[in-house]
C-alpha cells in the first residue's frame, strides 16, 4: 500500500467514491460533490491537501483536507477507505 497526494488524473475515481457513498450524501436525490470541488481541493497547494492510499494502482481510500495557514489550523472534510482493506495491512502504513 502506498499514501501519495493526489493528482488531477485521480479526479474521476474520487468523485465516484464520494457520489456512490450514501454515508456522505446530504441528499439521495442528487449528487453532492463535483468535479470542481475536488479538482479544487487536488489544485489549491496551500489551502487543502488530498492524500490517497493506493493498492496495487487503484485508489482503495483518500483524505480531503483543509488548511488555514494564517489562523494555524486544519480539518478533513473527508475521509473515505474501501471496505476490503484488512486491518493488519493498515498496521503496517
Amino acid at each position: 500500500m502506498n499514501i501519495r497526494r493526489g493528482k488531477l488524473s485521480d479526479t474521476e475515481q474520487i468523485l465516484e467514491i464520494l457520489n456512490s457513498s450514501p454515508e456522505l450524501q446530504a441528499n439521495q436525490n442528487e449528487k453532492f460533490y463535483t468535479k470542481n470541488f475536488v479538482k479544487g481541493a487536488i489544485n489549491s497547494k496551500d489551502r487543502s491537501i488530498v492524500l490517497i492510499a493506493e493498492d496495487k494502482s487503484r485508489i482503495v481510500g483518500f483524505l480531503i483536507a483543509e488548511i488555514d495557514k494564517d489562523k494555524q489550523y486544519g480539518f478533513i472534510n473527508d475521509i473515505f477507505v474501501k471496505k476490503f482493506i484488512e486491518i493488519k495491512e493498515l498496521l503496517l502504513i
